[in-house]
């Protein structure tokens, strides 16, 4: 017993220790422009290490491990490395020790992999784990560090990739923290529990660790494809939060709230934080400086949230619904910089009061979330009249303030450039077009960017730089180079060079972005090193305009282009990865890196000496547009990954490629100054045609026929603009697709709001392109929707609502016809008898899809596509299905076959007006469910109409035709013979995907 009491630390004591690591360990970003690297998993927490005792004999590595945690917590990664590196040195390397060396060399592996050393901390790690598996007995301290190094196991796994292995590594985790909680421990005095870690409220660690685990499983299996698994895990993880204590309620519902964030459930985030909250209001402890600075995290995380899905709905062109959350994200920033003002003025004087540096923190973090976010609206003048409020003076020195100068400096930065990439969002950007006439880029405003003093080692080469832009990223450079943390030191000098880029200083530009991606290069960091080769591309492309066609491939632009895209390739896996904070709005992060290489490949082949339309393209000219195509189908992909969330290449099988002999395949490319179009003939040279058309004059006149399309009495209006797209997008094509006799079938890979147009629909002044000879289909990604001849024996699966509901706030009117097309439907091409109205229920239509054998599925019912996953839904009576429940459902089904569904047909469906990119729901719902392809309507069409069309297409299906080819029949037949000559009736049907 005396020894055991030697091994004790006052409980005072350990309870301060513990404040302190718990407030670590579910660390919120500090802004949506945090330039720090972030993941979408939660780091292991450290936690565990406050319960080691001290005792004499011990001392030296004790004090080595608490200053270890304290300097981890704070951002001194580095330091925390060589205090737990001394530690290790201290303690003897024998059997007793072991358990405590697994848990020093795990903690190593964390802070290693914070520094981006991902070495150095596999190693670390593998060690621990070897020290595991020799492990003879399973006690309580055993459970515990085993967890831990399994979460830290997690992590790794999933930096690098390895999705499933890392939920399995997460599952374990799991496990051993739920032995760890179960088991009591026990007296004996030679146990390692009873000696290092006793009287600790051990079961607070158990709970966090157990929710890191949990919310680190959810995030995998979203990336797996398993959305609806994902999101019911996290629902029941916030349902649990009442019975944790009131500070574990709060940090829990942090982190389930960020969570739901990431996967894209922005509603429950939203419910779970302000459940977290509520317990908060209730707690006696309310008063607890620590609860306060808890409280005023997580309504910062509110701020986050409603940011997110202000962003959301202005995308899908919910415009009112938009500036709603706007004004409630801005709310919630203003409360923590109030509450964060309070407590520093009510402890001005108190000088024991720890927690006053922690709310100056606070308050500027959520400052600089205030001011990034009026940038990202587009509310400039405010954003103007805002910043002078922000001081950054007398922050605690460490790795968090070095990022608030980072973000600083970046929204400075915004301020005078706000077209830049990542500032302005295009969603807002047409409120700040009448500003930006009125006060140039190019001029710089000498209030924002007064002269101020540098110092340091950097100074000399910024002392002409846009100030106090340039004093703060210095002052960022000298404080990571003092840390000895090179992934800090690479944001703040590529957020140097971007300045630079801006001011036109392009050689100190390229100087500070390639030390700034020197010192990632050697790590595994694609998802940093994208950013800076992006910006070296952007700078080299500007100084090196003259670059000739034959070296254009190894010109420095085009090389630093490439290598950008490559390693978002390596990131393709998650996007999230790249930036979790602002995931949804994939265009105005990733999306410019893409379309600025196409237009510089593009403008290099116009050029060439022998780049003009009508000419034999050479060799080199090829490459150009072969590479601009190939980066095109990554942009699709890309793009389509980012709105299911997960990796495609775990879905579908992307080395399936057989080429139609048939087919042309056509690229119509959306650029700033240009409308390009790459047209792919088998077996012949890509044809390039331009015309030079501004980027806003293209999508006025698409949004003018989408509007005009979706209303009867407008044919002449649709002429109009379906004439102009005629003659801007085939027009150039004719004399290449008269040549070419064999061509029966256009596949058009369509860009932005190209989408939302069926181009069948487009007028050359006497005839529309469905009437010429070519089927028309459309493909997204030319990979995922691989031409595959169909089965001409269909088993279609049907069903559908013809009733009058309301559901999720729509009145979705009654569809008179339903029994008459589904019984149109050949006998012999029918499954089961049609599910209608009542019994159109998820519960039977799932039950159907796993009783019988099915190849096509056939729904009449209204639906809506967005590209928003949430926004996107079938009607069944009385309930919705979403877009990520019927590809479950559909998938799980489909497992029991040895082929996919060929054919999806949606009648009576819509896009989502004012969705720019809605069509992406329809190709997204094809991809995830595995189905060839999927036929619908972008409007709700005439329920006469739609019916006779049907009618035609599977008489066509029913004689051999191709789905495109049916189609076309189908249309022609409504055209000319069924009495529906306008648009409106017959231009709705859009085919995505498989068009054989």
């Amino acid at each position: 017993m005396k020894q055991k009491m030697q091994f004790r630390w006052s409980h005072q004591i350990k309870q301060k220790l513990w404040a302190v690591l718990l407030a670590g360990s579910f660390c919120l970003a500090l802004s949506v422009h945090s330039q720090s690297a972030t993941a979408t998993y939660l780091q292991a927490d450290l936690s565990f290490a406050q319960a080691s005792p001290t005792r004499p004999s011990t001392l030296s590595w004790q004090s080595s491990l608490s200053a270890g945690v304290l300097a981890h917590n704070s951002g001194q990664f580095s330091a925390a490395i060589a205090h737990w590196q001394a530690a290790l040195s201290s303690i003897t390397n024998s059997h007793e020790n072991a358990l405590l060396r697994a848990y020093l060399l795990n903690n190593l592996a964390v802070t290693y992999e914070r520094l981006g050393q991902f070495d150095m901390a596999q190693a670390r790690l593998d060690e621990s784990l070897a020290i595991l598996q020799d492990w003879p007995t399973q006690t309580l301290t055993y459970w515990d560090v085993s967890a831990r190094v399994l979460n830290t196991q997690g992590q790794m796994l999933w930096h690098q990739g390895h999705t499933q292995p890392a939920l399995e590594a997460w599952q374990q985790a799991e496990m051993h923290y739920r032995e760890a909680a179960a088991d009591p421990g026990t007296d004996d005095a030679s146990s390692i529990e009873t000696r290092y870690w006793q009287d600790v409220p051990i079961e607070q660690a158990h709970s966090t660790g157990l929710v890191s685990s949990q919310i680190n499983q959810a995030l995998a299996r979203q990336e797996l494809g398993f959305n609806a698994d994902a999101l019911r895990q996290l629902t029941q993880l916030s349902q649990s939060i009442d019975s944790f204590p009131a500070s574990l309620q709060l940090v829990t519902a942090r982190a389930i709230g960020r969570a739901l964030r990431q996967v894209g459930d922005f509603s429950a985030a939203k419910d779970v934080l302000l459940k977290g909250l509520e317990a908060a209001g209730t707690s006696p402890h309310l008063a607890a400086p620590s609860l306060l600075n808890s409280v005023q995290r997580t309504t910062l995380e509110l701020g986050h949230t409603l940011r997110h899905n202000s962003h959301r709905a202005r995308a899908i062109g919910k415009i009112a619904q938009a500036d709603t959350y706007a004004a409630e994200a801005l709310a919630y920033y203003e409360s923590v910089i109030a509450g964060a003002e309070d407590h520093i003025s009510n402890h001005a004087s108190d000088r024991i009061d720890e927690d006053t540096p922690q709310s100056s923190l606070l308050q500027v973090q959520a400052q600089l979330n205030y001011l990034s976010y009026l940038i990202e609206i587009g509310q400039l003048d405010n954003a103007r009249g805002f910043w002078p409020q922000i001081s950054l003076i007398d922050l605690p020195k460490g790795r968090t303030s070095a990022e608030l100068y980072i973000s600083y400096a970046h929204s400075l930065i915004c301020l005078q450039a706000p077209v830049s990439v990542a500032c302005t969002r295009q969603e807002w950007q047409t409120n700040v077009n009448e500003q930006l006439n009125e006060q140039p880029n190019d001029q710089t405003n000498a209030t924002l960017f007064a002269a101020g003093s540098v110092a340091g080692s950097v100074a000399e080469s910024v002392a002409n730089l846009w100030n106090p832009i340039g004093d703060w990223l210095v002052a960022a450079v000298e404080q990571a180079r003092a840390l000895s943390d090179p992934l800090l030191e690479s944001y703040a000098l590529g957020e140097l060079g971007h300045a630079y880029e801006l001011s036109g200083r392009r050689d100190e530009a390229i100087l500070l972005t390639e030390q700034a991606l020197l010192l990632v290069e050697s790590q595994q960091l694609p998802e940093v090193a994208y950013r800076w080769e992006w910006q070296l591309g952007r700078i080299y492309s500007r100084r090196d305009r003259d670059t000739t066609a034959s070296s254009v491939m190894r010109s420095p632009a085009m090389l630093a282009y490439q290598q950008a895209i490559a390693s978002l390739e390596t990131v393709r896996k998650s996007l999230r990865s790249i930036d979790p904070q602002v995931q949804f709005s994939f265009r105005d992060n990733v999306e410019p890196l893409y379309r600025e290489y196409v237009a510089l490949l593009l403008a290099q082949y116009a050029s060439a000496p022998s780049g003009i339309a009508d000419a034999l393209p050479q060799p080199a000219e090829q490459t150009l547009l072969t590479s601009a195509v190939k980066t095109l189908d990554a942009l699709q992909l890309t793009e389509l990954e980012n709105f299911l969330g997960c990796n495609l290449t775990r879905l579908v099988n992307l080395s399936e490629s057989r080429i139609d002999p048939q087919a042309a395949k056509i690229y119509p490319i959306i650029l700033p100054d240009q409308l390009a179009m790459i047209v792919d003939i088998p077996e012949q040279p890509l044809f390039f045609h331009s015309v030079p058309v501004p980027q806003s004059t293209v999508e006025s006149t698409l949004a003018d026929l989408r509007e005009s399309l979706t209303l009867p009495g407008e044919t002449p209006a649709v002429l109009v603009s379906a004439s102009q797209l005629y003659d801007w997008l085939i027009a150039p094509l004719e004399p290449v697709l008269a040549s070419n006799k064999q061509i029966e079938t256009l596949v058009f890979v369509p860009d932005g709001p190209l989408r939302n147009i069926p181009m069948g629909v487009l007028y050359d002044g006497e005839q529309y392109l469905v009437e010429k000879s070519y089927a028309i289909a459309t493909a997204p990604q030319l990979d995922l929707f691989a031409p595959h001849e169909t089965s001409r024996s269909l088993k279609i699966l049907r069903g559908g609502i013809g009733l009058s509901q309301t559901v999720r706030g729509q009145n979705f009117p009654a569809i008179e016809l339903i029994q008459t097309e589904l019984e149109q439907i050949p006998s012999a091409l029918t499954v089961a008898p049609p599910l209608i109205d009542e019994a159109f229920t998820i519960s039977n239509i799932e039950q159907q899809l796993a009783s019988q054998q099915y190849s096509a599925i056939h729904w009449k019912t209204h639906g809506v596509f967005s590209s928003d996953p949430e926004e996107t839904f079938l009607v069944a009576y009385q309930e919705t299905i979403t877009a990520n429940e019927l590809s479950e459902f559909v998938r799980s089904a489909s497992a029991q076959r040895a082929e996919p569904i060929e054919l999806l047909v949606l009648s009576a469906c819509e896009t989502a007006k004012g969705d720019r990119r809605a069509v992406l729901g329809l190709a997204g719902m094809a991809v995830r469910s595995g189905t060839r392809s999927v036929l619908s309507t972008l409007w709700r069409a005439d329920d006469r109409a739609n019916t006779a069309l049907m009618d035609e297409f599977y008489q066509g299906l029913n004689e051999g035709l191709t789905k495109a080819l049916a189609l076309q029949r189908a249309q022609q037949i409504l055209l000319a013979q069924k009495g529906y000559p306008a648009p409106y009736y017959w231009a709705s049907y859009v085919l995505v995907g498989n068009w054989l």
